[in-house]
């Protein structure tokens, strides 16, 4: 839905992505309300890490994400946000000194295997013609592309 929106010339990237943020905010925290007891964080240090979290890995990234939609495609960004767990442990490893245990780094195998294996594209591989030029298969797929 972003994808087709900041599509459009006449459409603000920046004010989608405000927008979103503001509908995604509201809802949940009428949704907090409804379904927990809300407290307040009791020392500084917390709200500095909400204050930083809410702006930085929540607001920035909901309006930079609908801006940078303008310049690729809604499967390139499912892509990026689902490597967002491995980049959250590489830069836990190096920031914070985190070391992850061997199952976290099974599961990272597992998440980067699947984003390739739903990336390559097995239906149409390439073939070598007798001149030694490789072409794509002239078959269509069945979504048409």
């Amino acid at each position: 839905m972003t994808e087709t929106a900041v599509g459009k010339e006449a459409v603000d990237a920046f004010q989608i992505g405000v927008f979103q943020l503001g509908f995604t905010g509201l809802f949940n925290l009428i949704l907090g309300f409804i379904a927990e007891e809300p407290h307040f964080p009791g020392s500084g240090s917390v709200w500095g890490a909400v204050a930083f979290l809410s702006i930085f890995c929540t607001g920035v990234a909901f309006v930079v994400q609908a801006i940078a939609q303008q310049y690729t495609t809604a499967s390139h960004v499912g892509v990026i946000f689902t490597l967002e767990p491995v980049f959250a442990g590489v830069v836990a490893f190096f920031l914070a000194g985190e070391v992850l245990l061997p199952r976290a780094y099974v599961g990272a195998v597992i998440l980067l295997t699947s984003l390739f294996v739903m990336e390559l594209d097995f239906k149409r591989p390439l073939k070598e013609d007798p001149e030694g030029r490789e072409h794509e298969d002239p078959k269509p797929h069945k979504d048409g592309a």
